[in-house]
């Protein structure tokens, strides 16, 4: 281990001179957009973005239906917009029951599957999708937009922001790309309405908590804390889970796994666990499920099973796809989440919405 963290050093090193120059240009996008140089649409309705300055991993699709969830728990119609990522069409998209995860992307297809009674959106401009919801909005009926992984794409400017950082890899200890693993410099972080640290451990103490927010300080967003609520597992493929699991092959195609492999060597302490990762937002192929079912093969034993986090799960639920893995002990990892302090986050967030609400 400690070669390679040597090895990854000096690689950062040697990266470190475009990092810089990197972080110029971006300094330098954000300052004419600051002075009102570049264009940028202002959302009338209610709007919030989701984003982080780091790549991937910080966990914002579980946060997105953490608030469209409370929103329509509201009556409030909720709109989702997302640019897409890996989807094979192009241009602004309404999603339907026609799509798939390839038709408008594995997070846009998991909000669709969540929240049928929400639009969801997906357009590399975003802009358009916001115009369109703004010339369609019904004055008489709440609405909120929620646009994911926009706090870099400033062409639009929502009323509220919320940039989140991982726990486990916080950004005031990042860098900016290639080096690290920023988008931009930290102070971007000034930009946001809330910084919401997530993925925090069930352990997080007071003190602990005191010693993060000093790190924290300089940067004078308001700060809150989130964990990860781990549900029970439900079946992929409608086989019974062993009262007793004997070991578990966990597969994936998200970001960051740290927090799911540490939750389930505690919640199973002892037994075997594997991982067999892909690429964030990789679509499975036949090869995939094919390798997926060897792999399993040759590591199972009595009462082995499978687990994928529910992104994972809208691309191996596709038509085709199946072949050859129905009969597989296969299990989904549904997860909430939970914020320290909820009500007075929440309560932020109520009193943009009231405020743009009285504006309008």
């Amino acid at each position: 281990m400690s070669n390679r963290v040597a090895v990854m050093s000096k690689i950062r090193i040697v990266l470190l001179p475009f990092s810089i120059l990197y972080g110029l240009i971006l300094a330098v996008r954000n300052w004419f957009f600051d002075l009102g140089l570049f264009s940028i649409y202002r959302i009338k309705t209610p709007s919030i973005i989701v984003g982080n300055l780091s790549v991937g991993g910080t966990g914002k699709t579980p946060h997105i239906q953490y608030l469209a969830d409370y929103f329509q728990s509201k009556n409030t119609k909720t709109h989702i917009v997302s640019r897409g990522y890996g989807r094979v069409t192009k241009g602004l998209k309404v999603a339907d029951t026609s799509d798939t995860a390839q038709t408008i992307g594995d997070e846009p297809k998991f909000y669709f599957d969540k929240n049928p009674q929400a639009q969801i959106i997906v357009a590399e401009e975003r802009k358009l999708a916001c115009q369109l919801i703004d010339k369609e909005e019904n004055k008489a009926e709440k609405q909120i937009i929620l646009l994911d992984d926009a706090f870099q794409h400033r062409h639009v400017q929502a009323g509220f922001t919320i940039v989140l950082s991982s726990f486990h890899r916080p950004f005031f200890n990042d860098f900016v790309l290639p080096a690290g693993n920023l988008r931009e410099w930290k102070k971007g972080v000034k930009r946001a309405d809330v910084l919401l640290v997530t993925k925090c451990p069930p352990s997080f103490s007071g003190k602990e908590k005191e010693k993060y927010l000093e790190k924290l300080k300089s940067y004078e967003v308001p700060v809150f804390f989130s964990s990860i609520d781990y549900q029970p597992l439900i079946s992929l493929f409608n086989a019974a889970l062993p009262s007793q699991i004997g070991g578990i092959l966990l597969v994936s195609a998200i970001a960051d796994t740290h927090s799911l492999l540490q939750e389930l060597k505690n919640q199973y302490p002892g037994i075997p666990i594997e991982e067999l990762k892909y690429p964030d937002h990789h679509d499975f192929s036949q090869v995939n499920l094919l390798d997926i079912r060897q792999k399993f093969g040759n590591f199972a034993r009595e009462n082995y099973i499978l687990i994928s986090t529910e992104k994972d799960a809208v691309k191996l639920k596709n038509g085709d796809e199946l072949r050859g893995i129905e009969n597989l002990p296969w299990f989904i990892q549904p997860i909430g989440i939970k914020i320290d302090k909820e009500l007075e986050f929440l309560n932020r967030i109520e009193q943009y919405v009231s405020k743009v609400s009285r504006i309008s």
